[in-house]
Order: structure tokens, then sequence, then C-alpha cells
């Protein structure tokens, strides 16, 4: 008994400790890659804090610069010189009010006590004057008239860098009346006011003893290393200073600042800041970030110790294991008959079955009504279905061993061959639609087609199998919904919820352009009674030939949309209320000397009232303007019918 105990433990020994090191060396590996992911998942938080801090402090800066092109004091001062006023009889007032302005949003805005705006500039646009240069950086920096960005008529945050340091500045347009008649410049201090919103918690000069850094901590500076990149290469121009002026605010502005593709910082963290051509980029210092356990160094000595121990295991097992051969040979002598006999059988077993396969798989492709072919990696024809033959208008002996180039012309043989290689090349099914027209009887067919690379069962590429189904009635529906969904189905005008979002958006666009905009609303008079008189369908006629002739009637600009039942709404961009209002009488006259002609020939008088409304006289919003005609189409209505009313 106490032999067999012993032997037990001299076998498995060796196997017990080979799975105490694997699994030692599995949970060791497992923690490490928790540590870099927690380290990783760490640093991505606090660049992804910052970064939101550093998008809501540019959005602030808009609006800053909006709010200050929005003043009334630069409207007045622009209003007053259009009057003619001169500098002795109040436009001076009207430009130190404006300067006040712009002093004003420099003193209120800072952080830690550091001014946020080092320059705000309105340079006037064919001038080139600077009407206001407030800030620290007043008359200190070169103007910035040469650089093309000034011409700008949209937004923009540029950064103009010198030999030795930059400038981070927003190019804000101003319009008046419509017009852009300047630029408002504004220079940000980014050298005091980026530090202090990525270290928020570490100044440049930290003397704070009552709140010392936690050494441990990831958000510690002195582990984590922040540096501002540069992004858009489009935002980043070069900009030299002229001898003349030179730069005495250097302290405030930022270094150089390296491009984002800078092989310095491959291994860095980055992420854009919204709305700027600035990127912020993140990592650990090496000291923080490697040690003994996280470092590769530690897995390789676990694995060491486990290749030592194999061994010693291996050695001790060695004479064992071969006597275990030994024995194994002689017990696979006899068996090896039995084996034989056995794969025999089940080879005979397995060449029926394949046999009934393939005549069920050949019974499969003759009868689906899709065209099913194969090919061999050169594009040869291997074999095909019925339904390919009509394709190509040949018999599968015909086809077998030809290529598409043998069947049609140069161009199309190329374009199927494109996509056999595909799917060769990428080891996967390759699907695209295309139009084919069968050989045997002309017609057509848009059909859809997957080829699939074919290999054996070595996993070695045999071909392509190709199946090509017929969509067509699919995409006539598709196609056929889509138009309904946009148009009435009675008279292919827009619907109403097409109406809706596009009078939306020309109100939004005139009001953001200031442009003009007019609608009228058209009901036609007594429809009741010639639904009642001459039947639905000769009403339905009506509202076409209606449809018709609003759409003749206008411009390639407008649109007609059909509102519901007998009403229609004609939206007219650009269009004062008086042109609105000629075009509204015209079709009004047109539509009562054009009377509808029914199936039985008989002819029909039509009328129509119609009412007009114009932005932003009658309205601020779509809705408005709808209501407003729509009064405006029933108080023709009820003057008599048959006119244009105007909304009051």
């Amino acid at each position: 008994m106490c032999h067999w105990i012993g032997r037990f433990f001299v076998y498995s020994a060796g196997p017990i400790l080979i799975a105490y090191l694997l699994l030692l060396l599995g949970m060791s590996y497992i923690s490490q890659q928790g540590l870099k992911q927690a380290s990783s998942d760490a640093l991505s938080y606090n660049l992804e804090k910052r970064v939101s801090t550093l998008s809501y402090f540019h959005s602030e800066r808009l609006n800053d610069i909006s709010s200050l092109a929005n003043d009334r004091a630069v409207s007045v001062y622009f209003s007053n010189r259009d009057l003619g006023m001169s500098m002795e009889y109040g436009l001076r007032a009207s430009l130190l009010l404006m300067k006040n302005k712009f002093k004003k949003l420099i003193k209120n805005k800072q952080i830690n006590a550091a001014p946020i705006y080092l320059r705000l500039i309105f340079i006037e646009a064919q001038s080139k004057q600077y009407l206001v240069d407030e800030g620290l950086a007043s008359n200190q920096n070169e103007p910035w008239l040469m650089n093309d960005f000034m011409a700008t008529t949209d937004i923009k945050k540029v950064i103009f860098q010198d030999i030795d340091h930059s400038h981070f500045v927003i190019l804000y347009p101003y319009h008046y009346k419509g017009k852009r008649i300047g630029t408002i410049l504004a220079e940000i201090n980014y050298h005091d006011v980026i530090h202090h919103l990525i270290h928020p918690e570490n100044p440049e000069n930290p003397e704070n003893p009552e709140n010392p850094e936690n050494p441990e901590n990831p958000e510690n500076p002195e582990h984590v290393q922040y540096v501002m990149l540069a992004g858009e290469p489009g935002m980043v121009r070069s900009h030299k200073h002229s001898d003349k002026k030179p730069l005495e605010l250097k302290k405030c502005l930022l270094d150089i600042i390296p491009h984002e593709s800078a092989i310095e910082f491959k291994n860095y963290l980055k992420m854009p800041v919204k709305g700027t051509p600035l990127v912020l980029a993140a990592k650990y210092n090496k000291s923080y970030s490697e040690n003994f356990l996280t470092s590769q160094w530690y897995l390789l000595s676990l694995i060491i110790l486990a290749i030592i121990v194999l061994v010693s295991v291996y050695m001790g097992f060695q004479s064992r294991t071969k006597n275990l051969l030994l024995q194994a040979n002689v017990i696979r002598s006899k068996r090896q008959k039995n084996i034989l006999s056995e794969k025999n059988t089940q080879l005979k077993n397995e060449v029926r079955q394949r046999l009934n396969s393939e005549t069920q798989l050949q019974t499969l492709i003759e009868t689906i009504p899709d065209l099913v072919w194969l090919k061999n990696k050169e594009g040869i024809y291997l074999a095909c279905n019925p339904k390919f033959e009509r394709f190509y208008g040949a018999k599968q002996a015909d086809i077998i061993g030809k290529t598409d180039y043998d069947f049609t012309d140069k161009k199309t043989a190329d374009s199927y061959r494109k996509y056999d290689q595909l799917a060769i090349s990428s080891d996967q099914p390759s699907i695209n639609e295309e139009s084919v027209i069968f050989s045997d009887d002309g017609h057509e067919e848009l059909v859809e087609t997957i080829k699939t690379p074919l290999k054996d069962s070595e996993g070695n590429l045999v071909g392509v199998l190709g199946i090509a189904r017929d969509i067509t009635a699919r995409k006539r529906a598709e196609e056929e919904f889509l138009f309904l969904s946009v148009h009435d189905p009675l008279t292919g005008l827009y619907n109403r919820r097409v109406f809706e979002q596009r009078i939306n958006e020309e109100v939004e666009r005139a009001k953001r352009y200031q442009r003009e905009l007019s609608i009228f609303m058209l009901v036609l008079d007594h429809f009741k009674r010639i639904n009642d008189t001459y039947g639905h369908q000769n009403g339905d006629s009506t509202l076409c030939h209606i449809a018709e002739v609003l759409e003749q009637s206008i411009r390639k600009t407008d649109y007609v949309a059909r509102y519901g039942g007998e009403e229609f709404i004609v939206v007219l961009p650009d269009t004062s209320l008086s042109k609105s209002h000629e075009l509204a009488e015209r079709l009004c006259h047109k539509i009562a000397q054009h009377p509808v002609t029914t199936i039985d020939t008989e002819e029909i008088s039509i009328t129509a009232s119609l009412g007009i409304a114009a932005f932003p006289v009658h309205g601020q919003s779509w809705r408005e303007l709808v209501d407003a005609a729509d009064k405006a189409m029933y108080a023709a209505k009820e003057a008599g019918r048959n006119q244009v009313k105007t909304a009051l």
C-alpha cells in the first residue's frame, strides 16, 4: 500500500507542478494586462476630460465674439457712418463706444488671473484699416492684413507660427446689411490659459502646501505628459514678424506647435479638440508606466522557470515513456488489421453517400430558378445549370472549357472577371448588382450576383461558384415606395410631409440671409359639386389638371405641393409680395380660361380662390405663413371666389 502511494506522489508531482506554474503564468499575464488596461483607461478618461474642457472653452470664445459682433454699439457705428456722420459730429462717439465694448470683453474675460484675449481687432474689408485694436498685444505684433484668411466668409480658427512661437487666432467675419464689411480678429492668450485648462490642479508655480499632489495619482503631471499638437494642416500658417515692431509679449504666446504626425508623438494617445485645429496628446512617463510587474521581464522569468521544470520532469519520465511507447506499439500492431478493415468499410459507405449527394445536388442546381455556374481559378467554366444555358444561348457541353470572352464583348467579360478575382483575393463572397440580357429571347433582368471562392477538402482553392438572382421586381417596388414617400400618389406633386420640411428650410434660409419669401394657397371652388355631378374619376382628373397648370407656371426654383383635398400650396423663394401677387392673378385667370374635359368629352368650367402671404411681413415661421395664406384664401372665397387676396 505504501509502495503504491509513494509511486503516485512520484509520478503526479511533476504534472501538478507544471499545472501550477502554467496557472501562475496565465494569472500573471491577465493581471499584467489588467494593469496596463486600467492605466490606459485612466489616461484616456483624463485626456477626454481635458479635451472636453478645451472644446467648451473654444465654444465660449465663439459666443463672446458672436455677442460682440451682435452688440448694438457695432451696428450703430456703421449705421451712423452710412448716414454720412463725420468724426466731429457723432461718429467719434460711436467709435469710442464700440472700442469700449472691445475693452470690456478683454477686461471681463480672465482665467486664473490671466487675460483670455491678448488682442481684439476690427479690420475693415475694403480699406484694410484697423477700426479697433485693443488688448495687451495691441500694436505689438505684425499686422495680419497680408494673410489670405482675412477675406474669409466663414469663422476660422488659425495657428500662425513664427520661428520660435505661435499665435492662436479666431477670425470672425462681420456682416452688415447682408454684406461682409470686416473681420473681427481675436488672439487668444494660449500660453497662460491653456496651461491652466490642461493642469487646473498644477499651476506653473505651485505653492500650496495644504494640498500636496499625490505621487500615486495618474493625473499627477510628474507621471502624465500632455502635449498640444496641430491637427488640420490647412489651419496652420507660417507668419513672420517684421523688424519694425519687436514682439514684447512673447511670454504670453504659445511655443512652436508640432504636427500630430511627428514621429516623436507616435506612442501618444491623441484626441482632437472639437472645433479647432488642435490635438491634445498625452502619455505616461516611462518611470511610471513601466515597472517589473508590468514589464516583459516578469513574464520572461516565469517562462524560464516553467521551462526548467519541464526539462526536469521530461528527464525524470524519459525512461518510463520509452516503456509506454513499446507497449503502445504492441497494442497498435494487434489492432491494425481491425482498423484497416473498418476504414475500408467506411470508405465504401462514404463513396456511396457522396454519389447520392452529388446526384441530389445536380438535381437541385438544374431546378433552381437562379443562374448557377462554376469556374476554375483561370475563369474557365466547369459547370452550369439550364437557366445559365439560356443566358449565353448555348448548352452546358458547349460552355464548359470556355471563358466569358468566348460569349460576350471584352468590356463585359472584364467586368465579370474583376468580380471573380475580387472573391478569390478577399477569400470571401463578393456581391454586386448588374443588368444582364439573355441570349435566348433578348429579355433583360436586374440580378444580384454572389460569387463565392470554392475550396476542396484540404483548403485549396478550386474556383469560383456564382449565383445570380433576379431582383427586377424588388427594385421596381423599392423605387415606387421611395416615390410615394415623397410625392402625392394622385398628382405626383410633393406631399404634405415633404412640403412642411422644405418650407421650414426656406424660412430658415430667408431668416439667415435676409431674403424675401412668398407663398400662396390655392383651393378649387365648388370642388364637391364637381365630384357629386361628374363623379370622383373626373374629380381626380380635375386635380391632376390643376397640378399640371401650377407646375407649368412656376420657375425651376419654385415648387408646389398638394396640401390636402383640393388645396395646393406654391412656395416662391426670393420673390416679393408684389411679384407673387402678379403670378397668382395670372394663375387665377389661366385656370378660369382652361376648362377640364371629362372622360365623356364634356367640358367643366373651374375657378380657384388664392390667398397670398410673405415672409417676414405675415409671419416669422412657416406655420404662421401657412396660417396667414389660409385665412387670405378663405377671405377670397367669402368675397365671391375666383379671385386673389393678400394676408392682412
